[in-house]
């Protein structure tokens, strides 16, 4: 991760610093990210999320994972949980990393809570990159990227 790192959500340290400097970046690369991107970080909070399967498609180069995420709902003023579709197609890379110990690492991510994520993208890419609670990562660079929630209209 370029920014929230396993070591800063373990620390005491500046997290508004890290937060600003987050942001700050996220503005900067704005202009390259898609629509979609913009819609997605406005539209769900993989805070607390689980990833529940990850599968790859290789005849449409695709990736694509099915997350549980955690939401607040306003009707029943409660959190609550709903299943949200992500999927990351056009020369697809995806690149797991365990966390900073064996004995902590929940490899393949089963129960292992979402922390933070975040975006980027070069003059070719996007990159999405997820954090979890035992310090694995999920990074995934892609050309194209879509999401919804199965039991809503396609966002």
């Amino acid at each position: 991760m370029r920014h929230f790192t396993h070591e800063w959500v373990q620390s005491d340290g500046e997290p508004d610093t890290v937060r600003e400097e987050a942001l700050a970046y996220f503005d900067s690369i704005s202009h390259r990210l898609t629509p979609l991107v913009l819609r997605f970080r406005e539209a769900v909070n993989l805070h607390d999320a689980h990833v529940h399967r990850i599968s790859f498609d290789a005849d449409s180069d695709s990736v694509t994972l099915e997350i549980c995420e955690l939401f607040w709902d306003d009707e029943r003023k409660q959190g609550d949980r709903r299943r949200l579709i992500v999927t990351y197609s056009g020369r697809v890379s995806v690149e797991m990393l365990c966390g900073p110990t064996r004995n902590e690492a929940r490899y393949p991510l089963r129960d292992d809570d979402l922390i933070l994520d975040e975006w980027d993208a070069d003059e070719q890419r996007l990159e999405h990159r997820m954090l979890f609670a035992s310090g694995s990562e999920l990074h995934v660079k892609m050309l194209n990227f879509t999401f919804h929630h199965p039991t809503q209209p396609n966002a």
